[in-house]
């Protein structure tokens, strides 16, 4: 954990999170965020990243909160995948181009195939 003078009594978290969650958290908590811009283009890819992986867990986790959880933590990982196509400079339509290929490939998931083992 990254420790100094000013910044001693904070807890230190390094997550990566939306645009205007300092200004919501100052409003509804009275609270300030300490924030750095991740300039490096590799440092905010990983980020990205991390962050997929946590709102990935919690979508694993809203499936016992209901459909409206669900829905939350989708538009989430919506909004992490829109972000990373764009700084890596994807087309979307190549990205549904592949999968529609992977689809005609291998399938889909709406058989529910689950897989015990192999002989």
């Amino acid at each position: 954990m990254v420790k100094n003078q000013e910044y001693s009594n904070i807890g230190i978290y390094e997550r990566l999170i939306r645009d205007k969650i300092p200004e919501i958290t100052m409003k509804s908590e009275g609270k300030t965020i300490i924030t750095k811009i991740l300039a490096a283009e590799d440092k905010f890819i990983f980020y990205l990243f991390k962050k997929v992986k946590e709102e990935a867990e919690e979508l694993i986790e809203s499936q016992d909160k209901g459909s409206d959880d669900t829905k939350k933590e989708l538009a989430d990982l919506f909004e992490l995948l829109d972000t990373i196509i764009e700084v890596k400079g994807f087309n979307r339509n190549d990205i549904v181009n592949i999968q529609m290929e992977k689809r005609e490939k291998s399938g889909g998931f709406k058989k529910r195939l689950l897989m015990i083992g192999k002989t």
